[in-house]
C-alpha cells in the first residue's frame, strides 16, 4: 500500500488552460521522492529540448533515461510519423534496462503527435522484467 503525504501549505491548484507547477510544488514532489529508496519509474512527455543536459530527475534523484542506458542517446520521439526531436522520455531508478524503442510505425504514428517510447526492465537484483 503506497502512502501519500499532502502538504497544504505548498499545495496551490493548477489552472485547467495552463498547468505548471509551483516551485514549492515541485520541490516537495522532488523531496519526497529522493527520500524513498523504492524503485522508481517516472515517464511521459517532459517536452525537453535541451539535447545534452541533464534534468532535475537525472541530478537529484539519480535517475537514468531509458534511450541513453540502452543505445548512448535519448530517443527520438517527435513528431510521430518521422521522429527528429527527443522530447519523451522513460526515467528509471532501481531498475536495469533490456531494451528500449520508438513505436512510430504503423499504426502507431496515428495515435499521438508524439511516438510511442517503450522499455523493457528489469527490477535491479530481483530477475523480474517488466
Amino acid at each position: 500500500m503506497a502512502e501519500i503525504e499532502f502538504d497544504p501549505e505548498t499545495y496551490s491548484s493548477l489552472p485547467v488552460y495552463k498547468p505548471a507547477a509551483t516551485r514549492a510544488q515541485a520541490e516537495k514532489a522532488l523531496s519526497m521522492l529522493n527520500e524513498s529508496a523504492q524503485p522508481l519509474i517516472v515517464a511521459g512527455d517532459f517536452n525537453e529540448w535541451r539535447r545534452h543536459k541533464k534534468n532535475e530527475l537525472e541530478l537529484h534523484l539519480g535517475m537514468t533515461d531509458a534511450g541513453l542506458s540502452a543505445h548512448g542517446k535519448k530517443l527520438k520521439t517527435f513528431p510521430a510519423l518521422m521522429p527528429v526531436w527527443a522530447l519523451d522520455r522513460i526515467y528509471l531508478r532501481g531498475f536495469k534496462v533490456h531494451k528500449a524503442r520508438i513505436l512510430h510505425k504503423g499504426i502507431w504514428g496515428n495515435l499521438s503527435d508524439h511516438a510511442g517510447f517503450s522499455a523493457e526492465v528489469e527490477l535491479a537484483g530481483k530477475g523480474v522484467r517488466i
